[in-house]
């Protein structure tokens, strides 16, 4: 009977790690197909006089890898990363790097700094005001 129970507890754990593995593969599915959408929308241009080149769809990745791809639990986030993806970004140009999050992630983004940020997302709300 023991031995019953002990394959049943690791069938379903093999279940478990089969779901998170599937949906790991298939948010990076997701992603290189939004990614191939914003390859070609770098910005070119000058910010404060000075040249300024941005991918917005490079920066969402960087604000999600921060954010998701610490670990298989998602239970670390790298804050300071995101912050400092974030605020390298000059402020008429967050729109586009949350539209890409938007498009590539199926989620706001604004409110996953506001979830995984806490008391630290006042160091980038004047990035979305």
């Amino acid at each position: 009977m023991n031995r019953l129970y002990v394959k049943i507890a690791l069938i379903v754990i093999v279940i478990i790690i089969i779901m998170i593995i599937s949906k790991k593969v298939a948010n990076k599915i997701k992603q290189r197909k939004a990614e191939k959408l914003f390859q070609k929308s770098s910005i070119n241009g000058t910010v404060n006089g000075q040249p300024y080149s941005l991918n917005p769809a490079t920066v969402a990745q960087e604000i999600n890898d921060a954010f998701h791809d610490n670990d298989w639990f998602g239970m670390s986030e790298d804050e300071e990363k995101a912050i400092v993806a974030i605020n390298n970004v000059p402020k008429q140009f967050v729109p586009l790097v949350a539209d890409a999050y938007l498009k590539m992630f199926s989620k706001n983004l604004s409110g996953e700094m506001v979830k995984y940020l806490g008391d630290d997302y006042k160091k980038v709300r004047a990035q979305f005001n």
